[in-house]
């Protein structure tokens, strides 16, 4: 009699324990949902990021191609005034507003050269400020490949023990 009491306090307790167990389960369970949700998220967030900084990096190409427009006409308009100067030195003393007019000229050719020397700079740290985004971004892609891979493993060992102890 005293070993079948025995064996059912064992049995209480093991009860109890599996018990116990299926609440943790059922918890983690609850939780793992979360967190595959907050990956899976983050995962989409990073994707969308990575989209944006290609699109990014398109839009400062094209910048780029206009800039290299401006600067071929900002070349044009300098050769222009370089041409204005000598036919106003031709034509002598009646010239003269012409030459003031042809030197304006090559100040604003010269003002946009700058300029666009400028935007080009700051294109350039651009582009390499979203490429250094992208890198980053790939790298969280990554993690969030892992971790979407770590957590559906760690929700089918968390099911198949559920489905053990019978919960």
């Amino acid at each position: 009699m005293a070993l079948v009491e025995k064996n059912s306090d064992t049995l209480d307790k093991l009860n109890s324990q599996i018990t116990a167990v299926n609440e943790a389960s059922s918890k983690v369970q609850t939780h793992l949902g979360e967190i595959n949700n907050s990956i899976s998220n983050v995962h989409n967030v990073s994707s969308k990021l990575l989209e944006i900084a290609d699109n990014s990096n398109k839009h400062i190409i094209e910048s780029d191609k206009i800039l290299q427009y401006v600067n071929k006409i900002t070349r044009q308009i300098k050769i222009l005034g370089i041409n204005a100067n000598i036919e106003a030195a031709r034509a002598g003393e009646q010239g003269r507003g012409f030459s003031v007019v042809a030197k304006e000229v090559q100040d604003l050719a010269d003002n946009s050269e700058n300029n666009a020397k400028e935007i080009n700079k700051i294109l350039d740290m651009l582009s390499g400020e979203v490429s250094k985004i992208g890198q980053q971004l790939d790298g969280l892609k990554n993690y969030s490949d892992v971790q979407v891979e770590a957590s559906k493993k760690v929700t089918q060992a968390v099911e198949k023990l559920l489905a053990e102890t019978g919960a």
